[in-house]
């Protein structure tokens, strides 16, 4: 009888240390090596998540788990085998849980849990202590988040050659203002807890990292709080007579996205269920997470055109944020050619076209010459196979171009900052003075200023930003 029980508890232990490893995979492959505190933010935001991807992870994960499950169970149930040799199977599932576990960054992340940083005591600018002087003709903001874009995508190696898949942005740096961390086209570093799609909007909105939490309440996941001790953009803008508007082509409560928006700006959110409802979308179309950016781009004119009919209609704010260039592989609209092999450059190049066809529109509207638009990649991408294809895989760095500031770009080059700092920059780039130019964790770029990263250098920052820290569980989480 105890041989029997033996035998249950090492058939529970290795099956879940088998399903952990499939799912280690699954998320590394989906991904690129997330952080443990994405991990614990997807799992605590079910509503809005793509069946697509769901349906994948449970694909995939299913022939590696029953692989590994019979194999590692055969020197347990063999006829007249002796427990104590399972004993080797058993190591080798602990080897797989170690190995998961390390994957998804869950040991890096308890660490950080028992370690305390006094980096916002230190350097975070309170923003509503912070006096803010607007223009007295105030200008109308669009900005649009590309998904995984960076300005790395400037040089791949496709077949022996060097290619450019991002042409008309590159032009559209160098031709406006792009902050960079070289003498050319550039941009912005990679830190902790920024580097996926709500983390990133979290940086580049409010100037501070997203820290994990396992009560679901401190971000709106599940509710509708979500760091509620916070200023960011949209409640700045909202203060000074802005309207905000917000575009996905997802469902807007993935990720705690419709909490953030609503607690911090009042966003009239335009997202995939609104699309549906609206008839902007057929009632039951759904491709991969909502609808595909040639889509999004056509609503965005729509509403643009619906918000600015009347000639005294009030400063607007308004974001919108692509998908199509989302890991794996991205999605290569029907309109545009796939010239390459490699899936993931053609969907970059897709993503290319598109954005400067809407950016051509858009000088062509009578609200365009009091519109400044900001266009910015909301983190690197998590395409695992694309370092394989950079030219330069070490250098990698997040696309930004500022467009229609009428601002200097004398400190533009050669600098080192982070999206954090997009918060600050952002209110400049409209026309605002920031006493001190620092909000939050981040610096006005425009100013000249030294940013946060410049001061105690990458790894000191990421160290820092990744530690438990009481003032962002205090004052921006309650």
């Amino acid at each position: 009888m105890k041989l029997v029980v033996k035998k249950v508890i090492y058939t529970i232990l290795i099956l879940l240390s088998c399903i952990l490893f499939a799912i280690s995979l699954f998320l590394n492959l989906r991904f690129g090596n997330p952080q443990f505190e994405q991990v614990i933010d997807t799992m605590y935001s079910p509503k809005g998540s793509s069946l697509a991807v769901i349906l994948d992870a449970v694909v995939y994960c299913i022939p590696i788990v029953l692989v590994l499950v019979i194999v590692l169970l055969i020197p347990i149930y063999l006829k007249n085998n002796k427990i104590k040799k399972g004993i080797y199977t058993l190591a080798i599932t602990l080897f797989l849980s170690i190995y998961s576990l390390v994957s998804m960054g869950f040991f890096k992340w308890c660490i950080n849990a028992v370690s305390t940083s006094k980096i916002f005591e230190d350097y975070y600018v309170k923003p509503s202590d912070v006096k803010l002087t607007f223009p007295e003709k105030k200008k109308n903001l669009i900005y649009i988040y590309m998904e995984s874009m960076e300005s790395s995508f400037n040089s791949f190696t496709l077949n022996d050659k060097e290619v450019n898949v991002i042409p008309n942005l590159t032009k559209i740096a160098n031709d406006n203002i792009n902050f960079s961390n070289t003498e050319g086209m550039g941009g912005a570093i990679r830190v902790p807890l920024t580097t996926w799609t709500v983390a990133g909007t979290v940086a580049q909105m409010g100037g501070i990292p997203l820290k994990s939490t396992m009560k679901r309440n401190k971000y709106g996941l599940g509710s509708d709080i979500f760091l509620p001790g916070a200023t960011m953009l949209g409640d700045i803008l909202k203060e000074n007579g802005y309207h905000n508007y917000y575009l996905l082509g997802s469902n807007s409560k993935f990720a705690g996205t419709k909490s953030l928006l609503e607690n911090h700006g009042e966003y009239e959110i335009y997202d995939y269920k609104w699309a549906k409802k609206e008839a902007r979308i057929a009632p039951d179309y759904k491709l991969n997470w909502g609808f595909e950016d040639s889509k999004l781009y056509r609503i965005a004119k729509e509403q643009l055109l619906l918000l600015t009919m009347e000639e005294d209609y009030e400063p607007f704010n308004f974001t919108m944020i692509t998908i199509d260039t989302h890991a794996v592989d991205g999605y290569t609209d029907e309109m545009c050619k796939k010239d390459y092999e490699y899936k993931y450059a053609n969907s970059l190049k897709c993503a290319d076209f598109m954005l400067n066809d809407f950016l051509i529109w858009l000088k062509e509207q009578e609200f365009y010459e009091n519109t400044v638009v900001i266009i910015s990649g909301d983190h690197l991408t998590m395409q695992t196979n694309v370092k394989d294809y950079l030219t330069d895989p070490q250098n990698r760095t997040i696309y930004n171009a500022f467009i229609n500031t009428g601002l200097s770009d004398e400190y533009s080059k050669n600098r080192l900052f982070t999206t954090m700092d997009m918060f600050p920059t952002t209110l400049a780039a409209l026309g605002v003075d920031i006493e001190g130019n620092r909000l939050g964790l981040g610096t006005n770029l425009f100013s000249g200023k030294e940013t946060l990263v410049e001061q105690l250098g990458p790894k000191k920052l990421s160290d820092e930003i990744s530690k438990k820290s009481k003032y962002y569980d205090k004052y921006l989480l309650n």
